[in-house]
This record gives structure tokens, sequence and C-alpha cells, in this order.
């Protein structure tokens, strides 16, 4: 039984136009499912961010304190993840211009989170030992991009001897004890700042879930709407794929109906 995902969609997507709330936005760091759920919410038929252009035009911007055109591009999409909504605290700024939104914290292992970091970050440079030329000269979306964000989330320290200057110290890049450190307390920030809003936050570890059945249910959409996981982005392994199962016979009988099996 092969299944055409984008007919999916468009068999799906009369049932996202009928949510009830405003904005959705993936809070979970890179490396944390973060393009699985993207694909989810792309097959459920809402619609998804362009993540690279919002990344390459915002994350600055949101780093000195100008929400402008994040807000805009905000304004035309369902679905957001990755930078700059998976960094820092632009969830509070996104809560408040957007009431009545839906926010997912895509969670994983601190260990297993760091370790698949690292791995990434190995592949995307082309190097095994990871130090600041590295991160000084690669180019991923402008010439000095990983150089700031690395500067502004990582190794930022606020000098108590020095009129509370930040200094940025190199010797905390990649140090497992310290972004270990960032992540925890950035989780810590997100349930301590919706724990009297169950409703608007959904703690997700995606590699634990057999289906998505938490998500449907959390964007309150109809219990029939479950499929397994696409596996993609896997930094654990090469063989990817888009392939979903359906798994309720009542979805089974609406997709069988509009042809979309072979």
């Amino acid at each position: 039984m092969n299944i055409e995902l984008n007919e999916v969609r468009q068999r799906l997507r009369p049932y996202a136009k009928q949510k009830l709330w405003n904005k959705a936005f993936c809070i979970g760091a890179h490396k944390t499912g973060t393009s699985t759920l993207k694909a989810v919410m792309s097959i459920l038929g809402f619609d998804c961010a362009p993540q690279q252009e919002i990344e390459i035009s915002t994350t600055y911007q949101v780093q000195k304190g100008n929400y402008r055109e994040l807000f805009n591009k905000v304004s035309l999409y369902d679905f957001f993840q990755d930078s700059p909504f998976a960094q820092g605290s632009t969830y509070v700024a996104l809560d408040a211009y957007y009431p009545n939104s839906k926010f997912i914290f895509t969670y994983r292992d601190p260990e297993q989170w760091f370790n698949s970091l690292i791995k990434f970050h190995q592949e995307i440079l082309n190097k095994k030992v990871l130090g600041k030329s590295e991160i000084e000269n690669f180019g991923y979306l402008r010439e000095d991009y990983t150089l700031k964000n690395t500067e502004y989330y990582y190794i930022s320290e606020v000098d108590e001897k020095n009129d509370l200057e930040v200094n940025y110290n190199w010797e905390l890049l990649y140090n497992k004890d310290h972004y270990i450190e960032v992540y925890k307390h950035r989780r810590d920030e997100i349930i301590k700042y919706f724990q009297r809003r169950p409703k608007d936050l959904l703690i997700i570890d995606i590699t634990r879930e057999k289906d998505i059945n938490k998500i449907t249910n959390f964007l309150e959409m109809p219990e029939f709407i479950n499929f397994t996981f696409p596996r993609i982005n896997s930094t654990e392994s090469k063989n990817e794929s888009n392939n979903i199962k359906i798994l309720d016979p009542k979805l089974i009988e609406i997709l069988t109906k509009k042809r979309l099996f072979n």
C-alpha cells in the first residue's frame, strides 16, 4: 500500500484550516526532531514557513531586540521551527504578539542531544575536531552567521569584575557540561513559563513516540487522524524515509475513497 504524501496533505488540509488556535511554534532546540515535526505538520495540511528564509532574515535582528521582520514573516504561515524559534526566549515575544497560539517543545535526553549536535556539526563542517577557526570560517547562510550565533547563545559570559560586560569565552565552545547546562536551563525556563497553561505547551520526545497522536490531540484535530512519524534529517541514519503508516481505519477509509492508495 503506497501513500502519496502530497495527496494525503490535500485531503487533510480542510481539517487544518478549521483550527481554533492562532499559530503553532516548535520551540525545541536544533537536533530534537524539529525537521520531523515540520514534515508532520505539512502532511497534516498546515502552511509551514520556509525555515532558512526566516532564519537568515530575522535571527540576527531578534538578537538585537528587533522583532518587526519576524512578526511580518509569522503572519504569513501556520507553523514555524528552528532559528530563531529554537533558541533563547523568542517564544515570549511570540506569545505576546500572537495570543491563543500553540507551542511544541521537542525534547530529547540532554546527553543524546549533545552527541547528535556534535556529530551533525562534524559532518557539515567536515571536521572531527571543532574549534574557533571552524566556526569563524563556516559560511552557513552568510559569512558570519554561525560565529555570531555561537557567540550569542553558547559562549557569552557576564564579567562580574568588569562592570558586568559581556565577554566571549571560547573555552566553552563545545564544552559538553556547559552546552548541556545551557540546554537544560532553557528547558526549565520554558516549562516554568507555561506552568499554568498546560493547553498551550506540548512537551514531546519524538524519538520515543510511535505515532503522532499526542500532536493531533494537542492541535485539537479529529482523533482518527493518526499515522507514524516520517523519519527525516536523522544524524544517526543515512537511510532517511518519508514513508508513513496510516494507523486509524477511519482515516484509511477516507483516503481510500479519495483513491490515494495504489
